[in-house]
């Protein structure tokens, strides 16, 4: 089963919409406020009347910056990694991870360099 976020944004990016509609919780209001930080998102806004968060996307010259997003761990099976592991995982200079840790949420490079490790939430391919 598809996580609601990641299969509203890809529907969203294949059907080159300009703006989605997703439900408002902790974890899709954390990845929005990562993915606007880092430039992927134009904005957001928290329509707290309906509950949903309105996400805005980026296109420069007809090219989005995020090409596909998919989901790693789930509630029933969560993924952790170290650190240590996360220095020595090999990445793609198009693909960033996710990972959610108890200082917020971080892709792969920003952890390694902060030293933490954390639940490893998404793959962000542009």
């Amino acid at each position: 089963m598809k996580d609601h976020i990641t299969g509203s944004i890809n529907l969203g990016l294949k059907s080159n919409l300009f703006r989605i509609s997703i439900k408002l919780t902790k974890k899709n209001l954390g990845l929005s406020k990562y993915l606007f930080q880092n430039g992927f998102l134009d904005s957001y806004f928290l329509n707290k009347s309906t509950n949903t968060i309105i996400i805005y996307f980026t296109s420069y010259y007809d090219k989005k910056p995020i090409s596909n997003i998919k989901k790693i761990s789930s509630p029933g099976r969560k993924v952790y990694i170290t650190y240590k592991l996360l220095k020595k995982t090999l990445y793609n200079r198009n693909s960033y991870l996710i990972l959610s840790t108890n200082r917020g949420f971080f892709n792969n490079k920003e952890a390694v360099s902060l030293k933490i490790g954390g639940e490893l939430l998404y793959v962000l391919e542009c």
